[in-house]
C-alpha cells in the first residue's frame, strides 16, 4: 500500500439499509437457508422480522450517542461499530424471541453505547477536528 485513503463510514441512515439488508439476506451454511438475522431471532424472522427496517432506530441511537458526547463534527459510524451494535442486539435478543418480536429503540441505544463507538471518536476526536478534508 503506497498511498494512505481514507475510507468513509456510514454518514446517513440510508447506508444502514444495505449492510443491515445482508444480515437478512446473507446465508450460512449455504444452501441452508439460515440467515444471520433468522439465526438469532426465528420466531420473529418466520413472521416477517427484518434488520433492514430498523436502519430508523440504529441510526437514531448513533446519533443520540453522538450528541451525548458532544462531539463537534460531522456523524459517521465505522463499519465496525455498526457490526457491533447489530451483534450486541441480536444476541441479547435470543431469549426474547417471539413471533412478531421487534428490537426497541432502547434496545438499539444500549447496543451502541456498549459497541464502544463513543470511546473509539473520542480517541480520533483530534483526527476529525484537525483534518480539513474531515466532514
Amino acid at each position: 500500500m503506497i498511498d494512505e485513503l481514507q475510507f468513509a463510514g456510514l454518514r446517513s441512515a440510508g447506508d444502514l439499509k444495505m449492510p443491515l439488508m445482508a444480515y437478512d439476506s446473507s446465508v450460512f451454511p449455504e444452501g441452508s437457508g439460515w440467515t444471520y438475522t433468522r439465526y438469532f431471532l426465528q420466531r420473529a424472522f418466520d413472521t416477517g422480522f427484518r434488520l433492514g427496517t430498523q436502519q430508523p432506530l440504529l441510526w437514531e441511537a448513533f446519533e443520540t450517542a453522538h450528541r451525548l458526547a458532544r462531539f463537534d463534527f460531522a456523524m459517521e459510524i465505522p463499519m465496525e461499530y455498526m457490526a457491533r451494535a447489530v451483534e450486541i442486539a441480536l444476541s441479547r435478543n435470543m431469549e426474547h424471541d417471539r413471533p412478531h418480536f421487534e428490537l426497541s429503540r432502547a434496545c438499539w441505544d444500549e447496543a451502541v453505547e456498549e459497541s464502544s463507538f463513543v470511546a473509539a471518536l473520542e480517541a480520533l476526536r483530534i483526527i476529525f477536528v484537525d483534518d480539513p478534508a474531515a466532514p
